[in-house]
């Protein structure tokens, strides 16, 4: 990385190892993490939400691993694989980049969930698309209106602080019913939060 004589910034591009003939979709990257999985992996896959973009027209789905997947995909959670199935991106159509890579034709769309700045309109339509296609195997029982999401029952839990078992009984106490996301199916965990009509946390990703 440095200056031309311009002043301009330039960086030195590796060499290409690997090719891909054909049209792919940018994804951008997957996620270990399931607070990420559900907040950026859906943000450029809209158009397939949408239905302007046919998976038809696509040789595959181009992205990199992130976060505890390996580059490779090799340790991708079932969630995520889930969620983007959700999102019409099957298993099989993922192509990980490991590597300097050039696409015959390499479709980006824009970002519509920012690390800073607004969400575009688009992105609740694509969620609400994808929960209804995972929410199919969803129980049928009634869940709370309010739900306290607890981490008191995490086996590892690098954010957690203070008591939590006491948070959860002073969440009770006002009228929350006290919910372990982790212990449900994906399918269940979108149920319930269609149902409920207030979430209260210590933290916001789960």
């Amino acid at each position: 990385m440095g200056t031309n004589p311009d002043g301009d910034w330039q960086a030195d591009l590796p060499e290409v190892t690997q090719s891909l003939p054909g049209t792919f979709l940018f994804a951008e990257l997957v996620y270990g993490h399931f607070g990420h999985c559900l907040v950026d992996m859906p943000s450029r896959l809209w158009p397939l939400t949408e239905g302007s973009l046919s998976p038809d027209v696509l040789n595959g789905v181009l992205t990199m691993g992130m976060l505890g997947v390996a580059t490779d995909g090799s340790k991708m959670p079932g969630y995520a694989a889930a969620i983007l199935e959700g999102c019409g991106v099957p298993r099989d159509a993922l192509r990980f980049a490991t590597e300097p890579v050039r696409v015959e034709r390499l479709v980006v769309p824009r970002r519509i969930a920012p690390y800073l700045g607004l969400m575009h309109p688009v992105f609740s339509a694509t969620l609400n698309r994808a929960g209804t296609h995972l929410a199919k195997g969803a129980s049928t029982r009634p869940h709370p209106k309010r739900v306290f999401l607890s981490r008191s029952r995490l086996a590892h839990d690098p954010r957690a602080s203070g008591d939590l078992r006491a948070l959860d009984a002073l969440f009770t106490a006002k009228g929350f019913t006290v919910i372990h996301p982790q212990e449900l199916a994906l399918a269940d965990q979108i149920a319930m939060a269609r149902q409920a009509t207030h979430f209260a946390g210590p933290i916001g990703s789960q």
